[in-house]
């Protein structure tokens, strides 16, 4: 026999409460949302507000009658149904509470390590020094998760009014922007600092920090390429400017024995210690070294569609 909805048939003694750990912008990134269907199931849907891919994590908590998984941990790349609690047909009252996290980044990524990456800077710069910042900059407001290993992040020291280009294609997904009134729609009103955060197509991720005041040329929403400048170094102190870049991925957070796992730390960023392009070959960069970028149309177009490709040629 179909049995009617839970809410229908039960009426009061339903209790259905979302919470997450991350609610204290006017504006979420996620919304959850939940109803019954005809049969009786939960039927957990996400409304997504801003661009780019997100990893969600639910803990269902006082759940009766309805099939509840142990642990739950998915990728959010568009609007729609998440997961579907099944009724567990018994004429007794059904409720569910839901508390949930996210994170920037799609927590099964398999980032290609040995991608070459551009140095983000003029090959017309000649020799640019490296290094590693005394202090890491903050992580931004989406990541949501801890690092595992220590930070890896890229100083390169530059002149005022240098042009900071993408390393590799992908697409804008963040900007904290000093100058932005308010936060919405991946643009975060940060009075710290500014940065870009790119997503690309292997699931990794670019955080360009540092950028000076009002430089930053690219929107939310915008492929950028290996020639695209993406703003201008800023201020470290009174007499240097540089920029800082961390290449990183999102994954599952490993729990192992003896530790609990639970949803606020599903999942932990991997920084990336890649290879980039110079004029004396393809290196892994060293904090103390300086090294001359080159730029190649391979450089440029080798993630480039084949619509891509025929728009560059006519320009």
């Amino acid at each position: 026999m179909k049995l009617p909805t839970c809410l229908w048939m039960l009426g009061a003694g339903v209790f259905l409460s979302i919470t997450s750990t991350h609610a204290q912008r006017s504006e979420n990134i996620i919304d959850l949302n939940a109803e019954f269907n005809e049969n009786g199931d939960l039927v957990v849907k996400a409304d997504k507000k801003w661009i780019g891919t997100f990893s969600l994590a639910i803990d269902f908590v006082n759940a009766t009658n309805l099939a509840v998984p142990p642990r739950y941990r998915t990728a959010i790349r568009s609007s729609g149904p998440v997961i579907t609690l099944k009724n567990r047909g018994s004429y007794i009252s059904t409720q569910c509470g839901l508390r949930c996290m996210f994170s920037l980044g799609d927590w099964r990524a398999r980032p290609d390590r040995s991608f070459v990456y551009r140095l983000p800077y003029s090959p017309s710069l000649g020799d640019v020094r490296v290094s590693y910042p005394p202090q890491a900059p903050p992580n931004t407001t989406a990541f949501r998760a801890s690092l595992r290993g220590n930070p890896l992040v890229y100083r390169f020291m530059l002149n005022r009014g240098d042009s900071i280009y993408a390393v590799r294609k992908g697409l804008v997904v963040i900007i904290g922007d000093q100058n932005a009134q308010e936060s919405k729609y991946g643009v975060i009103a940060n009075k710290g600092i500014n940065y870009v955060v790119v997503e690309h197509q292997d699931g990794s991720y670019a955080v360009y920090y540092g950028f000076t005041r009002g430089t930053i040329g690219v929107q939310v929403g915008e492929t950028v390429f290996p020639d695209t400048p993406l703003g201008c170094a800023g201020a470290i102190d009174s007499t240097h400017y540089a920029v800082d870049v961390r290449l990183c991925h999102l994954a599952g957070r490993i729990f192992e024995k003896g530790n609990t796992y639970t949803y606020e730390k599903a999942f932990e960023m991997i920084d990336l210690d890649p290879l980039f392009s110079t004029s004396e070959g393809e290196q892994k960069l060293n904090s103390g070294k300086s090294y001359q970028a080159v730029l190649t149309e391979e450089l440029v177009s080798q993630e480039m569609t084949k619509r891509e490709k025929k728009a560059r040629e006519a320009k």
